[in-house]
């Protein structure tokens, strides 16, 4: 595989094209499509008359033409050459491409093949083509030989046959460039284009556009690699913000795996889907468990909230209210003193008032709390004092659920 270099564009006349020229370098990676290139350039009598309304020869449009195609073609390490038909010669011998030597080669292109009003140069296009057999065997790999020719021929063997027979000796691509003024002219061009699937076509005017020149060159000299999705995604690796995205996972345009619910874990390892944004979880995308815990005491044989507990306790609603996958555990305790059996239904009112408050005074959802009396059965401190028997007359709200980031 061949990387691309560079690539330029039409900038002044044919004399000129071959040393002016830019070389920005290219976005994409091109790969070549042949080894070898050689151009040939129709130098017979026909080729010496006017194309139409143009008031240029066909030959002098043919050099205009090959300027532009060595300003487009990217160096890709083939090897390049310029022969002329007439006489048959090498204008520059088949060698390491170069946009410099090829150009001096194309300028050395005769545009005098009328030597004598329309009397010029025999037209032998098939011999032409016969003598490029030997250069042929000299190039190894693939060759592409773009034939510039109005299709006459006068003299020597039919071209068509000439180009047949090379076919089947040399792995070739043989491209026309048609400068015809006449059906005949044209059949012999389309006859040889029609020899192998491979052969590109063109119209020698239509080539000095740059656009069309540009297509042109692309069809003959290279492709361009498709740009590198190495995991497969579908987004390309230069663009690509998380490479190594397992096989068959949906991505974003950058590539990334699509985390629908926004809590940090891709989709595919989210085994809770559609977790509050505003929740933190764990690595498996399910809210992280947090217990929240306030203790609320009472006086001694009471089941009365005290006031300063108020603030407490809206606090609690309010976390309540903004995690609604949160959920509360009212628990109510007693000291020691008493009957165990007093004592149990104590801590059951205890429990309870603290959540008709919170469900009746402060609005949460009766469905988000329950509560539970324990007695005497989960002291925190002794009973043998008055300061450890008023810690364990309490009621605490333990909330359990998802912590907010």
């Amino acid at each position: 595989m061949f990387k691309r270099k560079q690539k330029c564009f039409h900038l002044a006349s044919v004399l000129i094209l071959s040393l002016l020229f830019c070389s920005p370098a290219l976005s994409a990676d091109y790969i070549s499509k042949v080894d070898n290139f050689i151009l040939l350039a129709d130098t017979s009598g026909s080729m010496g008359h006017e194309q139409g309304a143009t008031g240029s020869t066909r030959v002098a449009l043919e050099k205009e033409m090959f300027g532009l195609m060595n300003s487009m073609i990217p160096d890709l390490s083939y090897n390049g050459s310029v022969y002329s038909v007439v006489p048959f010669q090498a204008l520059s011998a088949p060698a390491p491409y170069s946009r410099e030597a090829l150009g001096s080669g194309i300028s050395a292109i005769p545009t005098d093949v009328l030597t004598a009003g329309f009397i010029g140069n025999p037209t032998p296009l098939g011999s032409a083509l016969e003598k490029l057999d030997p250069v042929l065997a000299g190039l190894s790999g693939r060759t592409a030989v773009i034939l510039a020719s109005d299709g006459d021929y006068n003299v020597g063997p039919n071209p068509v046959s000439v180009a047949a027979e090379l076919y089947s000796r040399y792995d070739i691509c043989i491209h026309t460039i048609s400068y015809a003024d006449n059906t005949a002219g044209q059949k012999v061009l389309d006859a040889i284009n029609a020899l192998n699937e491979c052969s590109v076509s063109a119209d020698g005017l239509a080539l000095l556009n740059s656009a069309d020149m540009d297509g042109f060159v692309r069809q003959v000299f290279y492709d361009i690699a498709a740009p590198k999705d190495s995991d497969g995604d579908g987004v390309i690796d230069e663009l690509d913000l998380c490479p190594g995205t397992p096989a068959g996972v949906t991505v974003n345009a950058d590539g990334c795996p699509l985390d629908s619910d926004g809590d940090g874990v891709y989709d595919y390892l989210d085994k809770c889907p559609g977790t509050s944004p505003d929740l933190s979880v764990d690595s498996d995308g399910c809210p992280i468990p947090v217990t929240f815990t306030l203790e609320i005491e009472f006086d001694f044989d009471r089941y009365s909230i005290r006031p300063r507990y108020h603030e407490e306790l809206a606090e609690v609603a309010d976390f309540i209210r903004t995690h609604p996958d949160t959920k509360g555990m009212v628990q109510g305790h007693t000291d020691s003193r008493g009957t165990e059996k007093y004592n149990q239904v104590l801590s059951e009112k205890r429990a309870e008032v603290v959540k008709d408050y919170l469900v009746n005074t402060l609005g949460i959802e009766s469905s988000r709390l329950k509560s539970k009396g324990y007695g005497e059965l989960k002291p925190v401190a002794e009973n043998t004092t008055e300061e450890g028997r008023q810690r364990n007359r309490r009621t605490e709200v333990v909330l359990t659920g998802d912590m907010g980031r």
